[in-house]
């Protein structure tokens, strides 16, 4: 598994979700090209549970499980939510000789 940035992982701890433009520019730029923030974007209620249904409509059924599964064997919690968990890569589990 890739290892993760040690400086984006510190300026993600540092993200205040209630105060974005405290980041700066190139800090906020150096953690998306590491994969770790991303851009933000607003949604009404109606987009929400639009977004929501297309989601669930959209996933199956065992790459949930798997994904659950993963986290459950690597007793990490925030592996457990598909789809926005970082191991949801069917192939994480053969390259990393897990057995789900």
């Amino acid at each position: 598994m890739k290892a993760i940035d040690p400086k984006a992982l510190k300026i993600l701890m540092s993200y205040d979700l209630l105060a974005p433009e405290n980041m700066s520019k190139e800090d906020f730029s150096y953690a998306r090209k590491k994969g770790l923030v991303f851009d933000s974007c607003r949604m009404d209620h109606d987009e929400v549970v639009k977004w929501a249904v297309n989601e669930f409509a959209a996933s199956r059924k065992s790459e949930v499980v798997r994904s659950f599964l993963i986290g459950i064997g690597l007793n990490e919690a925030y592996t457990r939510n598909w789809p926005i968990s970082p191991l949801n890569l069917i192939g994480f589990a053969r390259s990393s000789n897990i057995q789900v």
